[in-house]
């Protein structure tokens, strides 16, 4: 359940930059360039975490390296061989695991491998791969391709796109001559040294479709992944080379593995930068057209961080400047849980910037001005009365973010925002009124995650959460033009005499800046 909530939290907060118009096509901005978050959005994230406890860019100039909480040293990375022995992988790691391109595995995880950088592309009829990560740890396997799609065709229908037809979709099992196709062309899987059987295959898949890419190179940017689990290599860890075969693909990809640089302690990682507990650390490459910068994030325990990029500023001597944002990459389903250790959040998220090459061999820094925030902690109850007419209640509970008071209830027939409910909801359905305080004014409250309590919540995988209600609503009748929380609203339609709700948590922005200095590679 965690892993969903981080992969659709993440997809929320996503392309919320502080200047609204360098996005993928399918991510929105404010007209007014200031990062807004809609109330729809709001409920979508507190459905998903109810229940778990467990344009125009710009930047600052740095001037100071006081954000910097440590240098560093380099990390005991190395190419995986034979020769290594039982006791380098038969048990946890000590330290903590930089894995490039997805994130920091906390102490005590096992052993990260993954795939060595630089692989080449491959190409089969109108279509171009690209292997963009594979990761293996304690019989874990994922692996996500970037495509090109060259053989699309996409037409715009009332402002949105549609794919009318793609061989290269049809070869891969994902279009609509994919029956066409025989199972083992349509098969991914990974073949190579240690593997039972002699091959991998994943036991659950994903794709996405941008088709923004049209418009600019003319292909769609398709994006697979695959995960299993359960599928130990026989060897102590990954061995020689590996092939990966991909639906639609007749080459294969070739690879090796490398084991993941441990260290010390989190503070110890190179260019990592702390406030409050909370860590950013970004990594660079140059690329022909400018910049492409990867960021993590290493957040306390029983916190999710989702920073709002402001900017790329950089110096080299008296000169001074700022990048362009151009493209954001795609990072992995986290949803998968396809690394044990790695915390929830943004991890590993790729974005490219257009950045003069007058800066390479300078300082380069990536700013966020603030961050989605989500705290999670042991679940507090409230029992709330189901009767006709208004009920008072002088409840008030403390959580560690915020201070929550329940000033009534009131039970009704219909919903008061029937479009936060659609065909979720049964009546009747009980309003709590709410008021919430934040106890540091830098943290704005966002939402509350609650949700209606069961007996058996393994048997409850998504619980009924409880929708907000605002003081102003959209033309709609929705949440869309909503200010200032007056409660939230729960479907009860067991419910009996009395509700008992659970709050798991809470959401929010938190006004803090970052500016995080962008460790190149290779220098």
């Amino acid at each position: 359940m965690g892993r969903e909530i981080g992969y659709r939290f993440e997809n929320g907060f996503n392309g919320m930059f502080r200047w609204g118009n360098a996005y993928s096509v399918h991510r929105g901005g404010s007209k007014d360039g200031r990062r807004m978050i809609s109330a729809a959005g709001i409920l979508l994230w507190a459905v998903l975490l109810s229940g778990c406890v467990q344009g125009m860019d710009t930047g600052i100039v740095q001037t100071a390296d006081s954000h910097v909480q440590a240098a560093g040293t380099a990390p005991q990375e190395s190419p995986v061989s034979g020769a290594e022995s039982a006791a380098d992988h038969a048990g946890p790691v000590s330290g903590v695991q930089f894995v490039e391109g997805h994130g920091i595995c906390a102490p005590g995880s096992p052993p990260v491998y993954y795939m060595d950088p630089g692989q080449q592309p491959i190409e089969s009829e109108g279509a171009k791969a690209w292997l963009e990560s594979v990761t293996y740890q304690d019989g874990k396997w994922y692996y996500r391709v970037k495509v090109e799609d060259y053989s699309a065709t996409v037409i715009p229908d009332d402002g949105n796109w549609v794919c009318q037809s793609s061989d290269f979709l049809d070869r891969a099992g994902l279009g609509s001559g994919a029956g066409r196709q025989t199972g083992e062309s349509m098969a991914d899987y990974i073949e190579g040294t240690g593997i039972p059987g002699g091959r991998v295959t994943a036991a659950r898949r994903a794709s996405s479709i941008e088709y923004g890419t049209y418009e600019t190179k003319g292909c769609l940017t398709i994006y697979l992944e695959y995960f299993t689990e359960n599928q130990a290599l026989e060897s102590l860890s990954p061995q020689g080379t590996y092939e990966l075969h991909v639906p639609g693909f007749e080459p294969a990809f070739s690879f090796t593995f490398v084991k993941a640089g441990e260290y010390p302690a989190v503070e110890d990682i190179p260019g990592i930068v702390f406030h409050e507990g909370m860590g950013i650390l970004a990594k660079g490459q140059w690329t022909d057209t400018g910049l492409d910068i990867t960021y993590y994030t290493y957040p306390e325990q029983g916190y999710i961080m989702y920073p709002v990029l402001s900017g790329l500023s950089y110096r080299k001597g008296d000169l001074e400047g700022y990048g362009q944002l151009r493209d954001r990459g795609h990072s992995a389903n986290v949803s998968w849980d396809y690394l044990s250790g790695l915390p929830e959040g943004i991890q590993g998220q790729t974005i490219s910037y257009d950045l003069a090459p007058s800066a390479k061999g300078g300082r380069i820094w990536l700013g966020f001005d603030s961050v989605g925030m989500v705290h999670t902690g042991e679940p507090v109850k409230l029992l709330v009365p189901v009767r006709d007419g208004p009920a008072d209640l002088d409840t008030v509970i403390e959580l560690e973010e915020c201070t929550v008071k329940f000033t009534s209830a009131r039970q009704s027939g219909e919903p008061i925002q029937k479009d936060a409910w659609g065909e979720d909801g049964t009546g009747p359905f009980v309003f709590v009124g709410t008021e919430v305080r934040m106890r540091d004014p830098s943290r704005k409250f966002t939402a509350l995650i609650m949700h209606k309590a069961v007996e058996n919540p393994a048997s409850y995988p998504y619980p009924i959460t409880a929708r907000p209600v605002y003081e102003e609503s959209g033309a709609n009748g929705d949440n869309s033009g909503n200010t200032g929380l007056k409660g939230y609203e729960i479907s009860c339609s067991e419910c009996g005499s009395a509700v008992e709700l659970e709050i798991n948590g809470v959401m929010y922005d938190w006004e803090q800046e970052f500016l995080v200095p962008v460790q190149i590679d290779g220098l």
